[in-house]
């Protein structure tokens, strides 16, 4: 599988979280992720929940394995060279377990400029400590309906307003790879013509079976499976992961988003002549 080189390095940094004491090559990748006025939103161990600065994310990234907390489980990573998104799992040794997903922003240089964790660092340790599930966030119920419209890929009026509650009228969708695809499209209309255009390219058959959805004030990201058969050439199918990344906007509207695959080769080959 040919993945992101940020891939490797963004689940090494990651992993360096469950070390009480960080190793000095770890020391050194970490100081080479972050921007110097990184800012991490929703940390472990700040009054604020918001860390500002390299230092005083470093000093709190293994926090929770320093002081005896939640062991951390690195799931998944994904990464465009615009993002990366990570999945984590928190863990008590009574069995409860917490999911989260971590979105970061990188600069023109590849460091990160600052990162969200979802559920906030603070919410999961409370949810832990009282053995009771992490609030929902309010933007959740609306993204989960219209991404559980695009799963069941249907376009019945119904489903229509799902999606439209939920992507915004100029919302742009984020291409990626080198198929016709890649340059993406803008507009609520034309994203949703661009979704009833694979459902007939497959015959049907495209299907985004969801594992996974979480959302704040500003992203809401899904974690899908994609499989898919060709409706012009049967032999051509896809069965690959990816993550759906959304930016919004004060009132918890999609303006941008971005599908960020495993293996973008995987989807270029797919929809290839």
């Amino acid at each position: 599988m040919a993945e992101h080189p940020d891939v490797k390095r963004f689940r090494r940094g990651l992993e360096a979280r469950r070390e009480a004491a960080i190793e000095p090559s770890d020391a050194v990748l970490l100081d080479g992720l972050f921007a110097s006025d990184v800012v991490w939103h929703g940390a472990a161990g700040s009054s604020t929940d918001t860390a500002r600065g390299k230092d005083d994310v470093i000093a709190l990234w293994n926090g929770h394995a320093r002081e005896g907390g939640p062991r951390v489980e690195v799931i998944e990573v994904y990464a465009d060279g615009l993002h990366t998104v990570a999945t984590l799992q928190f863990s008590e040794k009574e069995g409860q377990k917490v999911d989260q997903a971590v979105v970061f922003h990188l600069g023109a240089d590849g460091k990160v400029t600052e990162f969200w964790s979802m559920p906030t660092e603070r919410a999961i340790a409370d949810a832990l400590e009282g053995r009771a599930s992490v609030p929902e966030h309010p933007n959740l119920p609306v993204f989960r309906a219209a991404e559980n419209t695009r799963e069941r890929n249907t376009f019945e009026p119904e489903d229509i307003e799902n999606i439209n509650a939920f992507l915004r009228e100029d919302v742009e969708w984020h291409g990626a790879g080198d198929s016709q695809w890649a340059e993406g499209v803008k507009g609520r209309e034309n994203v949703i013509g661009l979704f009833k255009m694979f459902k007939q390219a497959t015959g049907g058959t495209m299907h985004l079976a969801m594992h996974g959805m979480f959302a704040d004030d500003v992203h809401a990201v899904s974690l899908a499976e994609l499989t898919a058969t060709r409706a012009d050439n049967p032999k051509k199918t896809m069965d690959m992961k990816e993550v759906n990344l959304f930016h919004l906007d004060e009132s918890g509207k999609a303006h941008e988003f971005w599908g960020i695959s495993e293996d973008t080769a995987i989807m270029d080959g797919f929809w290839a002549a």
